[in-house]
């Protein structure tokens, strides 16, 4: 009696001095600080990682800085676009036929000429009705004619070059802009890369601060509950010397031996009866099927079964 309640207080006792040292002293306790510290140095690598590459790149500036080149970026595809229309005018006009073009058409110099010219050949039409081609009116009316058609011409010529010099001033504008878009775009898209960068510095900086702070609130809570040096267990009584021993009754394991040998002694044969329903005698035919039996014959000789 005495060594079954040493064995059940000691293992009562050995429980709670593990209880109480794993209350007052945490195991892993120095493991956790190790790796609190390795927490806090990334957090502090990854702080510097950020710092270093804004500074590195310029990304610490004025609010809406990158609205800003947005903006001048979409003011400069307006403006190339106006321009690419321009030299599309421009290249249309140099198409043209000068004398019928409508900056030709819009001159007063042009439809002077043109008047002139007509008027010379209407004069040159009735020269030629009266007077002979040795005529000195005649002759002289050519020589105007002839003057009026190289003014005409070189007007018209005039005209042409202007409208291919307006053609290659859009053409260098069209050019200059399409170089600023250029080079504007690759700014806002390399500074779009620059910030995506860095917002993955800065993501990696929060995530490790997540961590570590859940790592620090967790440390502390231990470290709060081990000082108060709370128990898990409580102990309501001691055990004490049983009076009487406790052991197993033969005479019921029998009782309950034979009955459970009763039991399946007749429960399977009487199980193995009710599923295999075979006919065995004419009875079985009777009350099975309430079919009446005219004869019955007697088991054959094993000789004339074979």
């Amino acid at each position: 009696p005495e060594v079954a309640a040493n064995v059940a207080n000691t293992v009562v006792d050995v429980y709670e001095e593990q209880d109480k040292a794993r209350s007052i002293n945490p195991p892993g306790a120095a493991i956790y600080a190790s790796q609190l510290v390795d927490l806090k140095a990334k957090v502090d690598q990854a702080q510097q990682a950020v710092t270093e590459y804004n500074q590195t790149n310029h990304l610490i500036e004025e609010p809406g800085k990158g609205d800003t080149d947005v903006a001048m970026l979409g003011t400069l595809q307006a403006r190339l676009l106006e321009a690419q229309n321009a030299r599309r005018m421009a290249q249309a006009r140099t198409l043209e036929d000068p004398s019928v073009s409508s900056a030709a058409m819009a001159s007063n110099l042009i439809q002077t000429l043109k008047t002139q010219l007509a008027a010379q050949e209407l004069e040159l039409a009735q020269h030629d009705a009266v007077f002979t081609a040795k005529h000195p009116g005649r002759q002289h009316l050519e020589v105007q004619l002839a003057a009026t058609r190289s003014s005409l011409a070189a007007a018209l010529q005039s005209f042409a070059a202007n409208a291919r010099a307006e053609l290659s001033a859009a053409q260098q504008l069209e050019d200059s802009l399409s170089q600023a878009v250029a080079d504007q775009r690759t700014k806002v898209l390399g500074q779009g890369r620059l910030h995506d960068t860095a917002s993955k510095y800065e993501l990696e900086l929060e995530s490790s601060r997540i961590v570590y702070k859940r790592a620090l609130d967790d440390y502390d809570r231990t470290r709060f509950a081990s000082a108060g040096h709370y128990k898990n267990i409580s102990l309501v009584s001691r055990a004490q010397p049983p009076v009487i021993a406790a052991k197993p009754s033969i005479m019921k394991g029998a009782v309950l031996g034979i009955l459970a040998a009763g039991g399946l002694g007749f429960g399977i044969p009487f199980a193995f009866e009710l599923f295999n329903r075979r006919v065995r005698c004419r009875d079985d035919i009777e009350r099975s099927y309430g079919i009446p039996v005219l004869a019955e014959f007697s088991r054959l000789p094993a000789r004339l079964r074979a």
